[in-house]
This record gives C-alpha cells, structure tokens and sequence, in this order.
C-alpha cells in the first residue's frame, strides 16, 4: 500500500468532514473509486466487526472510540471506513454523511488513518 496516497486521501477527507462547509457531493463523488484504488474492501463492515466483536464499532462514534486505539491494521479500517460510507450512501434511506453522528464517526476514523 502507498503510505503517501493514504495520508494524503485520509487528510483530504479529514479535512472536508472537519468543515462545516462541506455539501453532500464533495464525500459522496469519487468517494468509493478511490477507497478501491488504495485496496480497501467493502465488506460491510464484516471483517473490522470480527476484529473487534464485542465492541459493534459501526454503531456510533462512541462504540468506536472503545476500539480505535487497538486499531493497527490501518488497511482494516480503511475498509471500515469504505463499508460504513457504503452503508450510508446506498443502505440507510435518508442516510447523511454530514450529520453530526457521522461527521463524528469519520472524523475519528480519519485521524487514526492520517
């Protein structure tokens, strides 16, 4: 994996969930091609839900907190991240990459990959 691709897209998208100025399309377009062109799986959340099995990280920001600093597959959730994007954008109806929840999810994730 390129370090350097990774920080640089986990900075990008740090930066834009940080921001109140951020709209819907600037994390929504593109958002998936380049998870795959750094190698990240949607696996909805499967393989990062088994790595921490009790802890059920994809339901909020707090049960992710619990977990965040036992993370050290960084490709892991980088297919977490991938997974809760997909889950949001194509399975929750009236889902919102911007709202204060999910803000708070990615901003977490995000610092942990940056």
């Amino acid at each position: 994996m390129d370090m350097k691709k990774l920080k640089d897209f986990a900075e990008k998208y740090l930066k834009l969930y940080i921001s109140k100025e951020t709209v819907g399309h600037q994390v929504e377009e593109g958002f998936a091609e380049e998870c795959q062109s750094l190698g990240f799986e949607m696996d909805c959340g499967k393989a990062f839900t088994d790595a921490f099995p009790n802890e059920h990280p994809f339901e909020n920001v707090e049960r992710l907190n619990a977990v965040i600093n036992n993370v050290v597959d960084i490709p892991l959730l980088g297919s977490a991240i991938f997974s809760k994007w997909r889950q949001i954008t194509h399975w929750d109806w009236c889902g919102d990459l911007l709202s204060d929840e999910n803000r708070a999810w990615f901003i977490v994730a995000f610092i942990m990959v940056s």
